[in-house]
This record gives C-alpha cells, sequence and structure tokens, in this order.
C-alpha cells in the first residue's frame, strides 16, 4: 500500500510518527536513483527503469526516494534533475544498509508537505530498528500462516517488549489464543500503543515496559507460570500465539 495515506494522515495529527516509519520501511515499490542502487547496494539488474532526465544531481549528503511516479513527476517538473530511476524496490533493503556519508533521505522531495518525510542521520537508528521489526513480523506472519516456527529466529530477534506488573510478574491475557496463559510480548512500538489503550486504566497504571530478546523469553518465561508468548495480540504487526515448553 502506497504510504502516502499515513503520510497525509500524520500530517492531520490522525498518526504518530510510528505508523510512518512502520508504513514506509514496510512499503516495497519504492522509486530509488539507479547510480544510488548499483554503486552503493550491489545491483545490477532492474525490474523496471524511468527516465526522468539524462543528470542526475542531488545535494551532496542526500538520499531522494519516490513513493510513485507522480511524486517523482512532480520533481522532475520543478526543475530536479533526477537521471534515472528504478521502481519496486522493498523499504526493508533500501534502509537496512544505509551510506555512512548520507546526512538525510528524503522521501517525495518537493511534493507538498503531506505527501513528504524526512529521515535525518541521527534517525538512523531508529529506522534500522524498524527493518529489523518488518523482516521479524514477515517471520512471525509466515508462522501464523502455517509455516513451521523457526525458534533460531525468535531467540534472535532483539527487540521484544513486555509489561511487568510491581512484582515483576509478567502481564499475560489468560485463554486467548489457544493457550491457558499466554505472556504478552510485542515486535514494535505501535504494538505497545495498541495494548496499552486496550488495557483497564488500573492494569495499565500498574505495569511498566521492559525491553528484552527473544532469548531471554526462551529461557526465563517458562519458569514463571506461563505456557506461551502471545505476539501482538491487537496488531498492527502479525499476532501470533506460541506454545512454550521447560529448556
Amino acid at each position: 500500500m502506497n504510504p502516502c495515506r499515513q503520510l497525509v494522515a500524520f500530517a492531520q495529527n490522525q498518526l504518530d510518527a510510528d505508523d510512518v516509519f512502520r508504513a514506509l520501511v514496510s512499503y516495497e515499490q519504492w522509486l530509488a536513483p539507479v547510480p544510488v542502487l548499483r554503486e552503493h547496494y550491489g545491483r545490477t539488474a532492474f525490474d523496471q527503469v524511468v527516465m526522468y532526465g539524462h543528470v542526475a544531481d542531488f545535494p551532496p549528503g542526500e538520499l531522494w526516494l519516490f513513493t510513485d511516479d507522480d511524486a517523482a513527476h512532480r520533481a522532475k517538473v520543478a526543475g530536479s534533475n533526477l537521471g534515472a530511476f528504478a521502481i519496486n524496490n522493498a523499504g526493508v533493503d533500501l534502509f537496512e544498509n544505509l551510506h555512512s556519508d548520507w546526512q538525510f533521505i528524503r522521501v517525495n522531495p518537493v511534493s507538498p508537505a503531506e505527501f513528504t518525510w524526512t529521515f535525518p542521520r541521527e534517525t538512523f537508528a531508529v529506522l534500522q530498528a524498524w527493518v529489523a521489526a518488518i523482516r521479524f513480523e514477515a517471520d512471525v506472519r509466515a508462522w501464523a500462516s502455517g509455516h513451521p516456527v523457526d525458534l533460531n529466529a525468535l531467540a534472535g530477534y532483539r527487540q521484544f517488549s513486555a509489561f511487568l506488573f510491581a512484582n515483576n510478574s509478567v502481564l499475560t491475557l489468560p485463554e486467548q489464543g489457544g493457550l491457558m496463559n499466554p505472556a504478552v510480548v510485542l515486535t514494535a512500538a505501535d504494538c505497545s500503543r495498541e495494548l496499552l489503550a486496550r488495557l483497564p486504566d488500573a492494569v495499565r497504571n500498574d505495569v511498566r515496559q521492559v525491553f528484552t530478546t527473544g532469548e531471554q523469553l526462551l529461557e526465563i518465561l517458562p519458569e514463571q507460570g506461563v505456557d506461551g508468548l502471545l505476539i501482538n495480540p491487537f496488531g498492527p504487526g502479525p499476532m501470533f500465539p506460541l506454545r512454550l515448553t521447560a529448556r
């Protein structure tokens, strides 16, 4: 789905930045400059290339990306020298490997402000954390569709969050997902937000968020009276119940 919908909703204060990060990183149809794809990403073949001129001239230290042809065409008409752009580039591939010289990533530059986004260099670490989340969530989605669970992938994910009560017991949702007492774990910030929005006030005020790894969850939770994990029970990341056994 074209992320312009989320960009406009953010401009109208209907979404927050996490929604935009998810939409941009998940998007798989980015238009990206062919020279950058060749020189930095090592790409040699492209599904389709669109020529917006014969010369590419971007501000130093900037990567320009477009969500669609209309956005690129607006920049061309405004006088930007774009050169050749390849279509159908996945956000996880583009944002996972960022050049050390880049200071800004511009999304739909020259378009009206509500269709644009800028990642300054200080947000690159957050951007790459979202890449890890989206990649891991692809595994979760596959498990939910019937593929075997890869415990190595689960153990290797380093960005889980959970909620603990004052006595350090983990928040659970009993009798959900076919489990008796699963611990609630979240893959990304927006999933935590959706959970908190649905908790009763008394519970929400009594829990604190902690961050942990999949390896730690597999080691610790079976010893704490839970029989599984309930991953992202309220989205927007994929929901999946995982039964655990003591190791």
